[in-house]
């Protein structure tokens, strides 16, 4: 086990919500809830929403926050921003799975290039 540190890139490609269950599947190996046993699932990825009228939509994904966390008042204070993330949710008793979203990106993208390069 390693730490594990994500910078931001810039202008980076956008990850779809189909792409990451390409990913997941390609490991062949069914996702089965821990819970209940069921394969069936929902996937929670990037969205583009319309914010503001006759705006660019902004592309939004769901984090996971980061704080501080006073033990004096026991309570947590959250910072912009987090580590964005997948969602997976079961359709049958809603247990929910996550997985880094910049992590996926670099596997995708590493895939990507592997084909490229064989293809070459």
């Amino acid at each position: 086990m390693k730490s594990e540190l994500f910078h931001s890139e810039a202008n980076s490609e956008i990850i779809t919500a189909d792409e990451f269950i390409d990913f997941i599947n390609s490991f062949k190996k069914p996702l089965i809830c821990q819970i209940c046993g069921n394969q069936s699932w929902s996937v929670v990825g990037t969205l583009e929403l319309e914010v503001e009228d006759n705006q660019p939509k902004h592309h939004v994904i769901e984090v996971l926050s980061y704080a501080q966390y006073k033990p004096e008042t026991d309570s947590a204070i959250n910072y912009p921003g987090g580590m964005p993330l997948f969602r997976i949710t079961c359709d049958h008793c809603a247990h929910v799975l996550l997985f880094s979203y910049k992590k996926a990106r670099s596997l995708i993208q590493k895939r990507k290039n592997e084909k490229e390069e064989d293809g070459k």
